[in-house]
């Protein structure tokens, strides 16, 4: 099911900022090798829906913190 895909990336996105601290976008998503855009920007919005993550700026790539 696909909201569980989105799920499953959203947790590996937030332990990667967990571990890393604050990233681009585009960083993150090389960094986790993740090839499809559609699906990074769902789990991102999962986390940012839950206030789990905010947004440093408001650029096309955003630095990403966790909340």
């Amino acid at each position: 099911m696909r909201t569980e895909q989105i799920g499953n990336l959203a947790g590996i996105i937030w332990r990667y900022l967990e571990s890393n601290g604050a990233a681009k976008a585009n960083k993150i998503k090389k960094e986790i090798a993740i090839t499809d855009k559609q699906m990074f920007d769902m789990a991102i919005g999962w986390l940012a829906r839950e206030n789990k993550i905010k947004f440093e700026d408001q650029t096309k790539n955003p630095v990403i913190t966790i909340s």
